[in-house]
């Protein structure tokens, strides 16, 4: 492997290329330690016209860029030459990792890197927008580096690919507010799932909750740090991504940090929805309730044959999805549980099956009662 700009010898670093051909064609990436975005793909030469054609997929993070400035302002950073923003601080990364749950460096701290909520979408633009011109101008000056009888015709971010967006909460008991809340969610939406959160530098010290919210897009909620826990959607296909963006043909026809910044509404409007349900369903209430309420409750709402399956379900699972008219928990039997408050609508992301939590007060009680079982008999 070589640098794509090499000249006898001295070359900036930012590009790499593979030293074999093929039809052409090369393999071109930047080495992912050294700089605060990514680069990979191919270039090819088209003799007929005396041209190389570069298809590239670049990996771009605005937090972690900002994150690795010495000097927040962003007027500072976007007088900076692009090479010296964008290459990585070893000893901030260093540190910044030292304070996450998951390893990562692309977090922001210190309340000196965030302005008041009232600038803050100009001033996010601004840094998204600061960071993509000193990109363009690292990898314009690469591909047509001075000295050689060069010239770059175009270079366009086309579309983005995969997207992500994130909130944050400050919680002195980040590790524990996420555990209780993986817990209720699992126990509402049986698509919900439990991941560690790995990364090159990481042992799995942040656990991650995973809700598919359509089969494209997904929230993650995890805890970042001791005191803070980081909330993302995440948009995974890039027809998907402009669809959302150009919704209404709200934001046709716009450039590459319009969508992004677009996708923000979405976002936004998905959170709201998660976090109304999810905090509803984990409302604490003073309500005692015991195990013969529980059976009575179900035996009373179930219809007589189901009525010891409805029961076995909801204290293996603590969720019920209602079913067929021919099976256990039809509609009749979901809306009677409901209104005996045992179960609770869970309407996390949007669903043609309702799905139900079991109420948080027999929850609880099923957790005290059940402690020092591991595998819970059914009932009878």
């Amino acid at each position: 492997m070589a640098d794509w700009d090499d000249r006898d010898g001295v070359g900036t670093g930012l590009l790499r290329h593979s030293a074999a051909q093929r039809d052409n064609r090369w393999r071109l990436y930047s080495p992912s330690k050294r700089w605060l975005f990514g680069v990979s793909g191919h270039v090819t030469y088209v003799p007929e016209a005396a041209r190389l054609d570069f298809d590239l997929e670049v990996d771009l993070n605005p937090t972690r860029f900002l994150a690795h400035q010495a000097d927040p302002s962003l007027e500072t950073i976007g007088n900076l030459d692009p090479l010296v923003a964008l290459r990585v601080d070893p000893v901030r990364r260093a540190s910044l990792r030292d304070q996450t749950l998951d390893g990562n460096d692309n977090v922001l701290i210190g309340r000196e890197r965030f302005p008041a909520f009232s600038v803050r979408d100009a001033w996010w633009r601004q840094v998204v927008e600061t960071y993509l011109a000193h990109v363009r101008s690292a990898l314009s000056a690469a591909f047509a580096p001075p000295g050689i009888s060069a010239r770059l015709d175009r270079f366009d971010f086309v579309s983005p690919r995969l997207a992500e967006l994130h909130w944050e909460l400050d919680h002195r008991a980040a590790i524990h507010w996420v555990d209780g809340l993986r817990k209720t969610v699992r126990e509402a939406d049986a698509a919900a799932t439990g991941v560690e959160f790995m990364s090159e530098e990481s042992a799995g010290n942040s656990v991650m909750l995973v809700l598919p919210l359509t089969g494209d897009i997904r929230l993650k909620v995890y805890p970042k740090m001791c005191g803070r826990v980081r909330f993302e959607i995440e948009y995974e296909e890039a027809g998907r991504i402009k669809q959302v963006a150009t919704k209404r043909g709200r934001y046709a026809n716009k450039n590459f940090v319009d969508i992004l910044l677009a996708l923000r509404i979405d976002a936004a409007n998905r959170f709201q929805k998660f976090w109304s349900e999810a905090m509803a369903l984990r409302s604490l209430t003073d309500e005692a309730v015991s195990l013969r309420q529980f059976i009575t409750a179900v035996v009373r709402a179930a219809q007589e044959a189901h009525a010891e399956t409805v029961l076995d379900v909801l204290i293996a699972n603590r969720r019920l999805e209602q079913t067929g008219p021919s099976s256990f928990a039809p509609k009749p039997v979901c809306d009677a549980l409901e209104r005996e408050g045992v179960i609770v609508r869970a309407r996390l992301r949007n669903r043609t099956t309702p799905q139900y939590a079991l109420a948080a007060p027999f929850s609880r009680m099923l957790d005290a009662e059940l402690s020092g079982n591991a595998s819970p008999a059914a009932l009878h």
